[in-house]
């Protein structure tokens, strides 16, 4: 059974729906107010154009970031919506970090004078070459020379309490499948 360890940012992904909600309201009252052929059109492509904004606040806000079995680690750090399976023999620790929220670099970059929040890191195995960098979405996460640096504000609320459960999770995972393996 697959089992979420990192949320999305629920509340950032609840204010942008209250926005979209109330950006649809506005345009579907003043079709109804106005029913000219030129407002309705106007109002019906201002509707199309929210749809994909829609799916990107699904997307960024609500599909988990991490989430395991006892097989896999699942990343969901893409511009698709199919998550990376990460076998857990590669998988070693979650910890946390602190880094730019946007941007190509892990961590804090020297140069950088933005905003910064807490990220959790995955470190994988150094014997894992053929995992130790894939192609994200920057604004979720940075997965190079064997770290996975997910972006804490497209996150739940990143504490040592979520990591501490988030590392049982993965030690337990990791011992029933040796326990698996060796029956």
């Amino acid at each position: 059974m697959t089992q979420i360890l990192l949320r999305g940012n629920r509340r950032i992904g609840m204010l942008a729906a209250l926005v979209l909600v109330l950006a649809l309201c506005g345009i579907v009252a003043c079709m109804l107010a106005w029913p000219a052929t030129l407002i309705m059109i106007g109002g019906g492509i201002a509707i199309a154009a929210l749809l994909p904004a829609a799916f990107v606040i699904w997307q960024l806000c609500f599909v988990p970031r991490l989430a395991i079995d006892d097989d896999s680690l699942f990343v969901l750090v893409s511009n698709t919506a199919k998550p990376t399976a990460v076998p857990l023999d590669s998988v070693e620790v979650f910890f946390m970090g602190q880094g730019a929220v946007q941007g190509d670099e892990p961590g804090h970059p020297r140069d950088y004078q933005g905003a910064v929040a807490a990220n959790v890191i995955v470190r994988l195995a150094e014997s894992a070459t053929e995992w130790h960098a894939r192609d994200v979405n920057e604004r979720l996460a940075v997965w190079r020379d064997g770290y996975i640096t997910v972006r804490g504000l497209w996150c739940e609320d990143i504490n040592q309490e979520l990591l501490a459960s988030m590392n049982r999770s993965l030690s337990a995972a990791k011992r029933r499948r040796r326990k698996g393996e060796s029956t």
